[in-house]
């Protein structure tokens, strides 16, 4: 039996993966190598995460908007307990509206130097990862928002003519 290689997505290159993987894994393994760019070891996908995670970026998207809390779900400490999550050490939310690509939504929070430190931060162990697609930007340009505010969205989007993805990523640290 032949042994075929499989090239891993190199860090220069977010946008080459080897085979197809969920956007989830996706995130998993983009995440890991900013990781061991620094020295920190690897995350795995928790299950209770990616669902408390899936849960926050869905109402995000039913409603249109980007909030670290939701009146529906409430904190992140209610969110992860109501799914089952263990008592944890540390906990942290990265959120963004962006494509559809898991590649330029990582990007985009290595780029923010909070959600950068969530992401290397030595303590998580554990993460979980949402995506839901929204009408939102459409719906509400049609309904007449602001020309700037589609503009801007649209920038969060490089340009896309589909409506925005709300992205959740929680990292955790088990006791």
């Amino acid at each position: 039996m032949a042994v075929i290689p499989v090239q891993a997505a190199s860090a220069a290159d977010y946008g080459s993966m080897a085979a197809p993987i969920t956007f989830r894994e996706e995130v998993l393994k983009l995440v890991n190598l900013e990781r061991k760019k620094v020295g920190v070891p690897p995350l795995v996908l928790n299950r209770q995460l990616n669902n408390a995670a899936q849960n926050h970026s869905d109402e995000m998207a039913l409603r249109g908007k980007l909030a670290q809390t939701l009146p529906s779900g409430g904190p992140l400490e209610r969110r992860v307990k109501l799914v089952g999550y263990p008592a944890y050490s540390a906990i942290a939310q990265n959120i963004a509206v962006s494509s559809s690509s898991a590649a330029d939504t990582v990007r985009r929070w290595m780029g923010d130097p909070i959600y950068r430190t969530n992401i290397v931060n030595p303590a998580f162990k554990d993460l979980g990862v949402g995506s839901r697609q929204s009408d939102d930007l459409i719906r509400k340009c049609d309904q007449g928002k602001s020309k700037f505010s589609c503009i801007f969205m649209s920038g969060y989007m490089n340009n896309e003519t589909s409506s925005p993805y709300y992205w959740t990523q929680i990292l955790g640290a088990p006791k």
